[in-house]
């Protein structure tokens, strides 16, 4: 009886109805719980930027219908935290041929979810949110899905799925109005892409959806995705899978295991397997963590210990987070807007100087912070991605922008661990160079956008949360001082006193080319040794290049006693504009010692 009883259960459809649910919804659900994931059911084309492949016979045609574009992105965990997401690709119909009410491969279907439910990424109560162009798409696969019951190898169960959820806050699948519509209507984060230049140059085309396991002892599995796509798009080869160890904080890492070999074509699952056990596999005695890459020139999917779901490198955060990062010691702002905004000025569009302070309050002076440990105000270093004109997702000049961060290495003011918090003014730059510092090696690389849409966050997120912003009310500017920094020696000094001490002095490209432009120069730079200046120079030092290197000569008179040392830079911020403010002195808040003296600033 109760064998029949089973056969019976399973004969019918389930009793769960699918749910009908807005878009701004979804997103907070999303947000409050990580196990929830997006099935989008558009085809693999539409996935990745391209306009359905039933509506053209061109390959590789971008979608440019702002409506309907665009692929849906979220951080899980609470607002401000968290991993970004992408949804699961789960497509309705693959190409011309799409028509009706049932899935175009329903064995393809099925052999995608039953692998997300054998790999652990869901299970049947696993909060499950349909999406496609209008909620046509999405509707009918909900139903097809409650209507079937699926096998879950990792627990050996067959049954049906219980929160199933369609994304059209009216119920209609024919009117149009739900998906990626509704999601878009409402202003909704969509992503963005990583990939500056691809067979479809302005596409956003996705990294590989990857899935990552360890079976506690010798195993880790990396699972990549690969739903059918249409014969007008083929997505990018699979380029690396790499296996990361961390600490246990998630900082300081290494690669311990990869694979460059692409595996993957035509099949819907690919697995990399890596044996721990296997030289030189060395799995960490103490607490760590660990991550899975899947790359493609397209950028990189995450998968990990903790996020076991399609996911990107570049994080964003909200400006109280990095705020509160920056102050407890991990990691630093770095403000990749130009010289001009950086310094309170508008921006030098094509090279002419616009004046002092900028007309938009909001995008004003620059981000700084309270060092908790020391009391010492900490100024955002400043990086410019573009310089003088908008060059969309590429820095305008890529050499200067690599070498910025090759000579911050060289100071030690970070390396390829370092938390870096990047903010521009909206979030839309920061997020580009966040991207373009990936693909330099940095690792920690975080976006200042709350919200996750690349138009309030960054500077105008900094001043609206109220965060530290210095200002002079008297002259109603906000000029820096110059960017000095302590590179060596590293640590103090000690057992044989040095007579040399160098300096760094970092002077970003200005926008204005137009010989009215704002513009820094050196008046006294200083070397203090346990709190005295003991040699200074009054001549400028730096020759207009990006990186100055300068020597103090000067030996301590004990050569066993290790005493902390720093360098200020005293500076006379002038404008050449019409009726300018009187000359500003300031001390460089961007002396930075590694040893006892780490960092000074002087008001």
């Amino acid at each position: 009886f109760l064998a029949l009883a089973g056969l019976f259960l399973f004969a019918v459809p389930s009793v769960y109805a699918l749910n009908e649910v807005s878009a701004v919804n979804t997103y907070s659900a999303l947000q409050s719980d990580p196990t929830a994931v997006i099935f989008d059911t558009r085809s693999v084309d539409e996935h990745n930027g391209l306009v359905p492949p039933w509506s053209t016979t061109s390959a590789n045609t971008i979608d440019t219908d702002s409506a309907y574009n665009g692929t849906p992105k979220w951080r899980s965990g609470v607002t401000t935290t968290g991993a970004t997401k992408l949804p699961i690709p789960l497509p309705f119909w693959i190409d011309s041929t799409a028509s009706g009410t049932t899935p175009q491969n329903t064995t393809e279907v099925r052999t995608i979810i039953e692998g997300l439910l054998a790999r652990g990424v869901i299970d049947f109560d696993t909060p499950i949110y349909l999406l496609c162009k209008t909620a046509y798409r999405s509707h009918y696969m909900g139903l097809w899905i409650e209507a079937n019951s699926f096998y879950n190898a990792k627990t050996g169960l067959t049954s049906y799925f219980t929160n199933l959820n369609d994304i059209d806050a009216d119920g209609d699948p024919a009117n149009g109005a739900g998906g990626m519509q509704e999601w878009n209507a409402n202003n909704l984060p969509v992503y963005m892409g990583t990939a500056r230049v691809s067979t479809s140059a302005g596409a956003t085309l996705v990294p590989p959806t990857v899935f990552a396991t360890f079976d506690g002892s010798s195993t880790f599995t990396v699972s990549v995705l690969e739903p059918s796509s249409s014969s007008l798009f083929t997505e990018p080869a699979v380029t690396r899978v790499s296996l990361q160890i961390f600490d246990s904080a998630g900082d300081k890492g290494s690669e311990v295991a990869f694979s460059l070999n692409d595996t993957t074509a035509g099949d819907i699952w690919t697995d990399y397997t890596f044996d721990a056990t296997a030289y030189p596999f060395v799995i960490p005695n103490s607490t760590y963590s660990w991550r899975a890459y899947a790359a493609n020139s397209a950028g990189r999917g995450l998968a990990s210990d903790t996020v076991n779901n399609n996911a990107l490198g570049v994080t964003d955060i909200s400006a109280v987070n990095a705020e509160a990062a920056a102050k407890s010691g991990d990691g630093l702002v770095i403000d990749v807007r130009t010289v001009e905004e950086h310094n309170g000025c508008n921006i030098a569009w094509g090279g002419t100087f616009a004046g002092c302070p900028t007309t938009e309050a909001a995008n004003r002076g620059a981000p700084a912070w309270v060092d908790t440990a020391t009391g010492v105000t900490m100024q955002s270093i400043n990086v410019p991605y573009w310089i003088r004109s908008n060059t969309g997702v590429s820095p305008e000049d890529p050499t200067e922008f690599a070498n910025a961060f090759d000579a911050l290495k060289t100071a030690g003011v970070i390396d390829f661990n370092t938390r870096i918090y990047l903010l521009c003014r909206s979030g839309y730059r920061s997020y580009w160079a966040g991207v373009y510092l990936q693909s330099l090696g940095f690792r920690n690389v975080y976006n200042v956008d709350g919200n996750n849409a690349y138009s309030q966050g960054g500077m105008l997120e900094w001043s609206s949360s109220g965060l530290l912003v210095p200002w002079n009310t008297t002259y109603d500017r906000g000029w820096k001082a110059p960017q000095v920094f302590a590179v060596s020696p590293a640590d103090g000094y000690a057992n044989g006193a040095p007579s040399t001490f160098t300096i760094g002095i970092l002077e970003p490209t200005w926008g204005g080319t137009d010989g009215v432009l704002y513009y820094t120069t050196i008046d006294r730079l200083s070397l203090y040794v346990d709190g005295v200046e003991q040699v200074f120079t009054t001549a400028d030092p730096t020759t207009g290049s990006l990186w100055t290197t300068y020597n103090f000569s000067y030996t301590p008179t004990s050569s066993t006693t290790s005493y902390p040392w720093n360098v200020r830079a005293e500076s006379q911020n002038r404008s050449d504009e019409t009726n300018s403010a009187a000359n500003l002195v300031s001390w460089g808040p961007n002396a930075d010692a590694d040893g006892l003296g780490n960092s000074l600033s002087v008001a």
